[in-house]
């Protein structure tokens, strides 16, 4: 059921736009939103129907969307903004591993990667 979950596109949004769960923004990482700017994106969180229903968010807690907790995730945004050469968000991604680098559930290797 889990698996079927993650790779289903079960999230539909109001213009008929469907994606897995995995493709919206983890509602509680405010931290990659900002990055990202995403509050402007049309798909970034899922519909509003699916965050005021406590059972869907139960469901969505246990398979979480993007969030910089995912070292995958991580990677992708570090490299866009080494890319951009913005030194805010870099001290903010940095600030972020210094506040976060043991609760993340990451592989060594994974940190080692980290550019």
């Amino acid at each position: 059921i889990i698996r079927a979950l993650q790779t289903r596109k079960l999230i539909v949004f109001p213009d008929g736009y469907r994606c897995c769960i995995s493709e919206v923004l983890d509602g509680s990482d405010s931290l990659l939103a900002n990055l990202l700017h995403s509050n402007d994106e049309k798909h970034s969180y899922a519909p509003q129907v699916y965050r005021d229903d406590s059972l869907i968010q139960t469901v969505m807690k246990r398979l979480p969307g993007r969030s910089l907790s995912n070292f995958e995730i991580f990677d992708e945004i570090a490299t866009k903004v080494a890319n951009s050469s913005d030194m805010q968000m870099g001290r903010v991604l940095v600030q972020f591993l210094a506040n976060s680098h043991q609760s993340l559930n990451w592989t060594t290797p994974q940190f080692k990667r980290i550019r």
